[in-house]
């Protein structure tokens, strides 16, 4: 029989000189944060963007100058806003008949260290369009900075033969096999045809693991 109260205390064992060197870590990362806040960065940015082919529906850009940019996004998160994308499809370059402007926000999670982002575009009967713009976060003052260029970007139709770019990652089927395997395309050949890069699957035999 069991009686009174108990009470468990967690505590947690550090080995010697551990708690000095956690003090110099956090110390050192002080004045790193310390360091990086003090430092003169530009007080605006402008986007420089490379766009591909909307190939697929998928359009790639690239922001060329996003060195300067990462310099206001230190000890940021992955899910900050890094951009404001400002766009609308014009669908009838007769007519010019078009969708109002709509804003979407890129977060820092969705661009790569090179300034490389996708945008999923909808994809259509007939060919459209794209135009946007882009405005970069200012992290530190949590205020959008000078928008970029306008841009334009001809979606084709989903019904036309797409051409594809080298560094394009693409499913294929090779001769008498059933089911796709992803390859990325090293070469653009003539008459739509292409040389690919992807890993062989070696099977295994298995008697030889029956004899293991």
């Amino acid at each position: 029989k069991f009686e009174g109260s108990c009470h468990f205390e967690l505590v947690q064992i550090m080995q010697p000189g551990e708690e000095q060197r956690i003090q110099q870590i956090v110390r050192l990362l002080d004045e790193i944060h310390e360091e990086c806040e003090n430092e003169d960065v530009p007080t605006d940015f402008i986007p420089e963007i490379d766009c591909g082919s909307a190939n697929n529906g998928i359009l790639k850009c690239c922001v060329r100058n996003i060195e300067t940019l990462w310099k206001f996004a230190m000890f940021a998160e992955p899910f900050h806003t890094c951009f404001k994308l400002t766009y609308k499809c014009v669908f009838n370059s007769d007519t010019q008949t078009s969708t109002e402007w709509n804003e979407k926000c890129i977060f820092i999670g969705n661009v790569d260290n090179d300034g490389t982002f996708f945008l999923l575009l909808p994809s259509r009967l007939e060919c459209y369009d794209f135009v946007f713009t882009l405005e970069a976060n200012n992290l530190r003052t949590q205020q959008w900075m000078t928008r970029s260029t306008q841009h334009t970007v001809r979606v084709p139709s989903f019904v036309i033969d797409m051409q594809y770019e080298v560094n394009e990652r693409v499913e294929f089927r090779a001769y008498g096999e059933h089911h796709p395997r992803q390859a990325q395309i090293v070469e653009v050949l003539d008459d739509n045809q292409y040389r690919l890069q992807y890993e062989e699957l070696e099977e295994e035999d298995d008697d030889d693991d029956d004899n293991d």
